[in-house]
């Protein structure tokens, strides 16, 4: 099993947000947009050296391209940085 939830589980929340569920932002900070679901590269920093991350489930907005990441999401992410992997100084 890998770093994030399982495929069919994010499909889930996809189907929660088109009933009105509450797993996804309504409405984007930034400009008012509507976000949608989809997997994407975050950008994870250990001092100058830049690392990034496939794959990683979000809400991005329609209108500006905001990234909104669930809390799971931001637990994983905050886990990885805090543990850099192997050859990053």
């Amino acid at each position: 099993m890998g770093f994030f939830p399982p495929a069919h589980q994010l499909e889930r929340r996809t189907a929660l947000l088109e009933c009105g569920g509450w797993l996804s932002p309504i409405q984007c900070y930034l400009c008012g947009g509507t976000p949608e679901f989809r997997r994407v590269t975050a950008e994870n920093w250990w001092g100058e050296q830049l690392v990034l991350v496939e794959n990683v489930p979000a809400w991005v907005c329609r209108n500006c391209g905001e990234q909104h990441f669930d809390a799971v999401t931001c637990r994983s992410l905050d886990a990885l940085r805090a543990a850099p992997p192997g050859g990053v100084p």
